[in-house]
């Protein structure tokens, strides 16, 4: 199993993950393991030296290999969390807890900055986010990683002034970073937000908008697309698969989306995918306070309209 940049092996009894380190204070490296019916948990808080840290540990393998030898423990040392998780744990899930939805923070003189301390990896089955596709297009589960290309696509006037007002305007350096570090990553981690980045299926590792399932309120669902490819019906494809994933897997009864009632583009998504209006209110948007509609859809009538077209 690989922790930050560096292997680490961890031995267990027949009961529970033990840990074979555990070092204080902060500043020195802190291990700390607990397995739970459905979950494990690492924790890595790494403000001293990896290479020493593993000296160490070899030490103290060797200690307790004297004191208790290895015929008296379990002889199946750990090499992968795989043996901690579910069987029938999908792939995408297993790459996701590896590598996926890592908040990377440590506290320096006030200020944030990105180091490997703390790291949590978590799965858990209602909180990892799966690949979905359509027709033409990939959806991959948000990644810190993807902030950057967010970064050249998301701030233009056109993309966001029917957004909330609580997306920054003017739209700083290092708005989507911070987006996804602070919201976005924490809310999936904690299962109650679904973000994918969407991407071409002829061009994969270019990323070309994003779409979000939330769960609050009469904000379920959100998305924004890079202006070169509107107007081509992606974002239709994107709102059906994230639509029937709400519905179908994550077993949700009603999905709504407020929409700015100037937002046409928009509204005709919802009129596409059988949502209808059910009431009018006034919203905060980038671009000042405008009326707005709420539009809904029930799980009975999204799979009776997907029935119908198949």
């Amino acid at each position: 199993m690989f922790l930050g940049s560096q292997p680490c092996r961890i031995a267990t009894s027949s009961m529970k993950l033990q840990p074979m380190l555990t070092r204080q204070p902060s500043n020195k490296l802190l291990i700390r393991l607990r397995l739970r019916p459905t979950q494990l948990v690492v924790e890595m808080n790494n403000g001293g030296d990896n290479a020493e840290f593993l000296t160490q540990f070899d030490q103290q393998t060797k200690k307790r290999d004297r004191i208790n030898p290895p015929r008296n423990r379990n002889p199946n040392p750990v090499s992968s969390p795989q043996q901690f998780l579910p069987p029938d744990m999908p792939q995408y899930a297993l790459h996701q807890f590896m590598h996926g939805n890592m908040v990377h923070r440590q506290q320096s003189g006030g200020s944030d900055c990105v180091r490997s301390a703390p790291l949590r990896l978590r799965y858990h089955s209602e909180n990892v986010v799966p690949p979905l596709q359509t027709s033409r297009l990939l959806l991959r589960p948000l990644e810190l990683a993807d902030a950057q290309q967010a970064q050249l696509l998301f701030p233009h006037w056109e993309i966001v002034r029917y957004l909330s007002k609580t997306v920054p305007w003017p739209y700083p350096p290092d708005g989507a970073y911070t987006y996804y570090r602070k919201a976005a990553l924490p809310a999936m981690e904690r299962g109650d937000e679904w973000h994918w980045t969407l991407r071409l299926k002829t061009e994969p590792d270019r990323m070309i908008g994003g779409i979000a399932l939330i769960k609050r309120g009469n904000i379920n669902r959100g998305f924004w697309l890079g202006l070169p490819w509107h107007g081509q019906g992606y974002m239709t494809e994107a709102c059906d698969a994230v639509t029937d994933y709400w519905f179908n897997t994550l077993k949700f009864p009603l999905l709504r989306a407020p929409k700015a009632i100037a937002n046409t583009a928009s509204r005709r998504i919802s009129e596409k995918s059988g949502m209808r209006m059910v009431a009018t209110e006034e919203h905060d948007y980038v671009s000042g306070r405008l009326p707005a509609e709420i539009w809904e859809i029930t799980a009975e009538e999204w799979n009776t309209r997907r029935t119908r077209k198949h």
